[in-house]
């Protein structure tokens, strides 16, 4: 820890404290805003518990969405409503604000969240679905909102496929990001494309490598990376430094010799790589997934069997 605080010092340039003071500002003025913000909701939450407690036990009562539904039907604005289901739409504001605050504000992701955000409502046809919103009929209504979403005009990809599409290619972008920084730092592109093969192969041959790893009670990084299932294989140096490292990882809290720091380094390096690999993988074959047609009718019907009881209750 002495090592890490204290080696390789530098002295920042004037642009470099510039940029520092910006960003603990920016800090400081995020974590004061949050923790207004949460002390508001809590006082909110607070004062409505009283109400919560009343209208939970009115909608598990007999009846209870029936009287919830009627009332919505016949009241034109929510300060009509009861007073309980007022509070229950104040509280679900509350709520809603929470989670928009959390998402597009308190997170280190939220830019690029909120620019993934913004792309999406660009997608949405707002103008179409209010038309359709329009109709009484409120089967009618959630057909033509999933029509919206998953016709496919003239055999080209459905508006839900195309935000599947953009939100799960951003993954893969950054993941890939990721990968090519970890690459770059463990410095042998043999290693990188013998972890990345792991991940694409059929699954018999990583059934075969973690059941090897359990047999042999060796780490599965190693496994892999020796394997003779998948190419290329490594050479004699290649393995050495491989077996070299996953020593130096075991006993790292122990080790102060420098190689054998940047032996453990290099495996955890590996570890990491082998995780966003897995993961871009698994997006990659959510992507193909969505593009299947069986999909969108597997939709259509998981969005049927949750609306068809909401519509005989409004009925």
């Amino acid at each position: 820890m002495e090592d890490f605080l204290t080696k390789d010092q530098i002295t920042p340039t004037d642009e470099d404290v510039d940029d520092i003071m910006r960003r603990k500002a920016l800090d400081e003025q995020r974590m004061e805003e949050q923790k207004k913000f949460y002390e508001i909701a809590r006082k909110r939450a607070a004062e409505l518990d009283i109400y919560m407690e009343e209208f939970r036990r009115e909608i598990v009562e007999r009846n209870g969405l029936t009287t919830l539904f009627k009332e919505i039907r016949e009241k034109e604005t929510i300060g009509d409503l009861s007073i309980q289901y007022r509070k229950f739409a104040e509280w679900l504001r509350i709520e809603i604000a929470a989670t928009i605050y959390h998402l597009f504000l308190a997170e280190d992701n939220s830019p690029e969240l909120f620019a993934q955000a913004k792309r999406i409502h660009s997608l949405i046809p707002y103008t179409v679905m209010k038309n359709v919103i329009r109709i009484a009929n409120p089967a009618a209504v959630m057909s033509g909102v999933l029509d919206i979403f998953l016709a496919q005009p003239f055999g080209t990809r459905s508006l839900m496929q195309r935000i599947f599409t953009l939100t799960l290619n951003d993954g893969i972008r950054s993941f890939q990001k990721s990968i090519d920084s970890l690459a770059a730092k463990i410095g042998d592109q043999v290693l990188v494309d013998k972890l990345k093969r792991y991940t694409e192969s059929e699954e018999h041959v990583k059934i075969a490598i973690r059941e090897e790893s359990v047999n042999e009670d060796i780490d599965l990084i190693v496994v892999i990376l020796r394997s003779e299932y998948l190419e290329p294989q490594l050479t004699s140096e290649q393995i050495g430094r491989l077996y070299n490292a996953y020593v130096a990882f075991n006993n790292a809290v122990e080790n102060v010799d420098e190689e054998l720091r940047q032996g453990a380094q290099l495996f955890s390096y590996l570890k990491q790589l082998l995780k966003l690999f897995t993961r871009q993988h698994d997006k990659a074959r959510m992507l193909q997934l969505i593009e299947e047609p069986v999909t969108l009718q597997l939709f259509r019907d998981l969005f049927t069997i949750f609306y068809e009881p909401l519509v005989r209750v409004y009925k």
